[in-house]
């Protein structure tokens, strides 16, 4: 892979693009939720989490405050997306916390040849501050990923932890935190 890009998913086609692969995302997920509520195979074979991902786009298709969508293409072919979520007001995210992945996906394609890694470097030059990084106990290729990608850069602060989280039904996360100082020219 010699080129990544992150494209804003903004218009109809790119909002379309990224919904697509939120279903191969779910179905990729799906591997690490086995007993937890509401994770069942649906009759309809399709993992969907209704609204979940919309919110980062508004009526017209517009990006909303605070919430980016954002497409990956390695070698100008879609890889992946990331949703990140920064605070518009006070109390939007945990206290101390600049940037929020809410979620993060590379297709299985593009995984093995660095996109999510530079992906993420990416994400990292365009977002400094403090990180908020989660991930499913049982996900260990991606804590893995996650703990390898974060170490590779100057952060401060960098810590773990597992956390009981309550909504929408109380399920545990890994938690990674880290200060992301901006980028250096």
């Amino acid at each position: 892979m010699s080129e990544l890009t992150l494209h804003p998913a903004e218009g109809s086609a790119e909002r379309a693009a990224l919904l697509s692969l939120a279903d191969y995302y779910l179905y990729d997920l799906s591997a690490y939720l086995e007993g937890e509520p509401g994770w069942r195979m649906p009759e309809s074979g399709r993992y969907r989490l209704p609204g979940y991902f919309e919110v980062y786009w508004d009526e017209a298709g517009a990006g909303v405050p605070g919430r980016h969508a954002f497409l990956i293409r390695a070698d100008g072919e879609l890889s992946g997306f990331a949703l990140i979520r920064t605070p518009v007001v006070a109390g939007d995210l945990d206290a101390g916390v600049d940037v929020h992945v809410a979620e993060f996906f590379v297709t299985s394609k593009k995984r093995r040849a660095g996109a999510g890694r530079k992906a993420v470097h990416l994400l990292m030059d365009r977002f400094p501050g403090v990180w908020e990084v989660m991930q499913l106990p049982r996900n260990l290729p991606s804590i893995r990923f996650w703990e390898t990608v974060i170490r590779e850069r100057p952060v401060k602060r960098f810590a773990v932890e597992q956390r009981l989280l309550q909504e929408p039904a109380p399920h545990f996360k890994m938690v990674m935190t880290f200060d992301n100082p901006p980028a250096t020219p």
